[in-house]
Formats: C-alpha cells, sequence, structure tokens
C-alpha cells in the first residue's frame, strides 16, 4: 500500500497529461484487437469481430471523454484530480478487458447440466431424457468437442433437440456442415435420438445434416414408445411460424389419445398457450439462450420470443402443461458477438418418473 500511495504521488502520475491518457486508452482498444482476433486461433470464436470491437470501444472512449471534460472544467477546483487520474482511467479499463474475457473465452465453453423430475402415469421404470437446444455449429471448438462426452457420461435413454444446429452466418458453409455432422454423429441412445427443426436451418437442410447419423428428423410427426408405456406420445412439431405452427400441433394432439402422455418437441415457447389448452403435459424448447447476455437481477435483455421475458429460461407449469425452456448450447449468429454472460451453455436432463414414486 505505502508503494501504490508513493506511486499515485510521483511526478509522472501527477504529470499525466491528456496526450497520454488518450494513448493509454487506445492501446486498450488496441488490446481489444489483438486478442477478438486471436479468438479463432484459440479455438472459441468464430464470429465477426467489428460489432463486439465498437461496444468495447465506445465505453473506453467515453470513459476518456468525460475524464477531459472534469479535467477541463473543474481543473482549479479538483487540485490534486491528476494524482488519481491514472486509476480513474486505468482501472475501468482492465475491468471492462477481465470481463470481455470471461464472457468470449470461459462462460461459453462452462457447460452446465439441469435435472429435473416428470411424473408419468403407467410408467414402471425411471426413463432419462437428455435436451440439447441452439447448439449453433460454426466450427468445432472446445465446446463441441466437450459436449459428446457430458452427454456420454448422463447415460441417456433418449436424446432431443429442438432445433437450431448451425449457426445462420454458416448455415450453406460447407465446414460447418462438415463439423455438425461430426458432433452429431457421436449421439446415441437406446430410444433414439430425435431431432425438430429451428428457425434457422430450412427443414430440408435437416436431412443433409442427419443423414447417415443416429439423428432422426420429425417433421410434424408422431412417436409411441411401447418400451416406454402404452401410452407415451413424442410429438415433433417443425417450426415455420407460430401463427401456423399452432394449427399443425392441433392436428397432431387430434391423433392421440385423452389418456396420452404427451411429450411435445418445439423450438420455441411461443405456442404454449395453445399447448396448455391443448392439455399437452410436458414441452421442451429452447430458442432464447436465456437471453445469453444477461443482468444480475433483471435477467434477460432480449428474448426474440413473442412472450419477451416471460418464459426467458427454466421450468414453467402452465395449467396442465410444463414447459421447460433451455438456455441452449452456442450464440445468435449475425452480428451478434460471440458471447454468454450469465447464461452458461445448458445440457437439460429430465428424468420420467413413475407416478405413484413421487406420491410415495
Amino acid at each position: 500500500m505505502e508503494k501504490i500511495n508513493k506511486f499515485i504521488g510521483s511526478k509522472t502520475v501527477t504529470k499525466l497529461n491528456p496526450l497520454f491518457t488518450f494513448l493509454l486508452t487506445m492501446g486498450f482498444v488496441f488490446l481489444d484487437c489483438v486478442w477478438q482476433n486471436s479468438l479463432p486461433r484459440w479455438n472459441i470464436s468464430y464470429g465477426p469481430i467489428i460489432i463486439s470491437l465498437v461496444l468495447f470501444a465506445i465505453p473506453r472512449i467515453s470513459l476518456f471523454l468525460l475524464w477531459l471534460i472534469i479535467l477541463v472544467l473543474f481543473r482549479k477546483v479538483l487540485v490534486n484530480f491528476s494524482r488519481i487520474s491514472f486509476w480513474i482511467i486505468l482501472i475501468p479499463n482492465l475491468i471492462l478487458t477481465v470481463f470481455g474475457l470471461y464472457m468470449f473465452c470461459i462462460e461459453p465453453f462452462f457447460i452446465t447440466q439441469t435435472r429435473i423430475e416428470i411424473p408419468v402415469p403407467g410408467l414402471t421404470h425411471t426413463v432419462r431424457l437428455v435436451q440439447l437446444s441452439d447448439i449453433h455449429v460454426e466450427r468445432t471448438t472446445r465446446r463441441e468437442e466437450k459436449l459428446p462426452v457430458v452427454v456420454e457420461k448422463l447415460n441417456p435413454d433418449m436424446i432431443v433437440m429442438t432445433g437450431d444446429f448451425i449457426n445462420k452466418s454458416y448455415k450453406y458453409d460447407s465446414i460447418a456442415i462438415r463439423d455438425l455432422r461430426s458432433l452429431v454423429s457421436q449421439f446415441d441412445a437406446p430410444l433414439g435420438v430425435y431431432a425438430v427443426s429451428g428457425n434457422v436451418e430450412d427443414p430440408e437442410q435437416l436431412e443433409i445434416f442427419f443423414s447417415g447419423t443416429n439423428v432422426e428428423w420429425l417433421d410434424n410427426e408422431i412417436v409411441r414408445f411401447p418400451e416406454i408405456s402404452d401410452h407415451f406420445v413424442l410429438l415433433g412439431l417443425t417450426y415455420q411460424l407460430w401463427k401456423y405452427d399452432e394449427k399443425t400441433l392441433a392436428q397432431l394432439v387430434d391423433q392421440v389419445n385423452a389418456e396420452d402422455f404427451t411429450l411435445l418437441l418445439y423450438h420455441t415457447p411461443d405456442i404454449i398457450s395453445t399447448a396448455s389448452n391443448l392439455n399437452v403435459d410436458l414441452y421442451l424448447a429452447g430458442h432464447t439462450h436465456g437471453g445469453q447476455f444477461r443482468l444480475p437481477f433483471y435477467g434477460a435483455l432480449y428474448t426474440n420470443s413473442r412472450h419477451g421475458k416471460r418464459f426467458e429460461m427454466g421450468l414453467y407449469q402452465v395449467n396442465q402443461t410444463t414447459l421447460f425452456v433451455t438456455r441452449g448450447i452456442g450464440f445468435s449468429g449475425g452480428f451478434a458477438p460471440r458471447i454468454r454472460f450469465l447464461a452458461p451453455p445448458e445440457v437439460v436432463v429430465i428424468d420420467l418418473v413413475p407416478e405413484k414414486a413421487t406420491q410415495e
């Protein structure tokens, strides 16, 4: 502490001038350019960096301008301001750098697990489902390398995937498609691996993505599982637009029996009202990414859902229907920064348990 005080009182800091402060600020901007351009080399992110560089540069330059305005307007009042101005510039810039490195390099690779139990009538034994969503493959990174290992250790009886398998910016990229196929080829489960489309890929692309793999694409289809129960039904609903998809869901539900336990796979939570009115039992969705960037005590800033923040992530009960909205695995595409903050990637483990076991 004594050394710091001596440094603050030194002539070097006391004579800190606007030019030095500007150069210090530009040094951090240059550092942003270096580490963000290095992300592909580190096998971390393959998205564009222009927007993220701008987003980082704005607070850095704004801080410098604020410092300059205060220095000019209040120099006579703040006699010792120049002694602390070095720290006023340095510390926030360092915090922003650490913040950026965490959002880009750490949280996106911290794959979490969320576990829920759902009682199912007529079940004689526990059945484990693993839900994956919004993988958004661009290239094989450490996240894609880790995901199959995580899933395999969970020993799923069935794997279900709720859309957005490739990033929109890379949907016709041959390397991205190759890497996606390599990833999904590693998924396997005794009762099968099932997928529905998301809003990114065209439904016909799923045949290219999944041909020759264990993944079965459900295109507005119903699958029954006598191995689970005589009344267990999987509804795989293709994403088009919620107004049309609500009608398609009603047509599918018309084909099941009243006593059937219905599990709906659909990309977004946007048709929850219709699903609830149709007495769907369990509804698994993704799409929101949990906001991907969340604020403490507030949550998602944006969910790209017609319901806004109402179903941003997690478990919800809407009348008889249990809805789970997962944060998914990957990132939004386009010019959006490839970051996650307070919304780490998520693998969902759903244990379907005999209803009597939960009552006891």
